[in-house]
This record gives C-alpha cells, structure tokens and sequence, in this order.
C-alpha cells in the first residue's frame, strides 16, 4: 500500500505488473485549483496541477486553461521543452533561423529552436515548423518518445537502429506500419497511452490541451524503468 502523499500536489511513479508498466499519480493532501475552469472533480486535475506547480504551463489566459481545446504545435513545444529542461535553460545560437516559419521574435522560437538543437523537433516538412497548427496524437507521440530517450530515439523512422525497443504486435489497429508505428508502440509500452478506444489509437486526431498534459506528465514526469 502507498503511503499518503502529504504535499499538496500530486506525485509520480510506476509499477511494473507483468511485464507492463503503469504509470501511477497519487495526488496530494488538499491540493489548491490553479485554474477557474479545473475544478478538482475535472478528470485531469492532478495533471494540469502538477504541469502549473513546476511552471511547466501558465494556461491559455492567467485564469484558466482550457482544457478541451486542441494544443498546437508551438504550445506543445513550450511544453515538451520546459519538462525537460525547465524554463531558464540556454538558448540556442541566435544566429540559425532553424526554421522559415519561426522568427527570432516568435515567443515560440526558443523552445521550438532548443527541441531542433536537442533532435527532438523534425518540423512539419519544407523546412517549416508550422507552429500554429494543431498536434495530431501520433506526432506528439513521436516528440514524447524522442524527447525521452534522446539519441535511443531519434531515428529517422519506425525501422531506424537508434530507435527504443518496441513491442511489435500492434496495440491499435488504426496505426498502420509506417514511420509513427514504433512510437505509438513505445508509448503504449510505457503505459503513457491506452488509446482513444479499446482497440484504437486516432493517430490523426488533434490532442487536446488536457490530453496533453496526461501525457506530458506520463512520458516526462514518471519514472520508469525503460
């Protein structure tokens, strides 16, 4: 049995039963709502709470997060980024534009910049990063993954040696055998998803703000054995 948590955010960790690690979070004694529209009986309560603690988001206004909006592609770097690394980490060399789309002057341009520097961000294809468009869940799996192993999972695609071990047979049968598959996999292996269905991942369905602060918390935050 857990002891209880005595702090008043959540905390996080895992168990491994059979072979499958699961993800756990116990929240708090007595947490605080941080956000106007996350009441604490909000299914994603202690994710957001725990993403608002270590500055890891300030909302989508100073008041409130907004939940069920899809996150786009800048919002979702900002994220990514400070789980890693925090908010007060160096930036990267101002003079490489690494992308057309983002200026030096985009509020975007140092986090999205730092996840190219780190091979984590590939953009979206012509050299763009499109920041303002929303996130679909097999790209933000594939950010989660190389965000978390680093090198181990930067490969270029599904079948890249640098790529993290995977289980094979397919968890969801949405997710065809292209370049995301090993993602989607590896985030099912460590318990990060479960799916949008029994049977189903919605590889091309946008996240949404509160599902990616599951994730975030769930890729990032935990710890496992890899």
């Amino acid at each position: 049995m857990l002891a209880t948590n005595p702090d008043p955010d959540a905390r996080t960790g895992s168990l491994l039963i059979g072979g499958r690690l699961i993800p756990i979070l116990q929240e708090g004694a007595n947490p605080t709502q941080k956000f106007a529209d996350i009441p604490a009986t909000h299914p994603f309560f202690p994710y957001i709470n725990l993403l608002k603690t270590r500055g890891i988001t300030s909302g989508c206004s100073s008041t409130q997060y907004c939940p069920d909006r899809p996150i786009t592609r800048g919002e979702f770097a900002v994220l990514v980024t400070r789980a890693l690394l925090g908010d007060n980490f160096p930036a990267s060399d101002p003079a490489i534009q690494r992308y057309l789309d983002v200026a030096p002057s985009s509020a975007f341009s140092r986090y999205i910049n730092k996840l190219s520097e780190l091979a984590v961000a590939t953009g979206c294809g012509d050299g763009n990063f499109c920041p303002g468009d929303t996130i679909s869940r097999s790209e933000a799996a594939r950010l989660l993954v190389r965000a978390r192993f680093g090198e181990a999972g930067r490969g270029p695609d599904s079948l890249a040696p640098s790529a993290p071990q995977y289980s094979t047979t397919a968890y969801f049968t949405d997710v065809p055998h292209d370049s995301s598959f090993s993602f989607v996999q590896k985030l099912r292996d460590l318990g990060v998803t479960s799916g949008c269905s029994v049977t189903q991942f919605c590889p091309d369905k946008a996240i949404t703000r509160g599902e990616a602060a599951v994730f975030i918390v769930r890729a990032l935050l935990t710890p496992v054995g890899d």
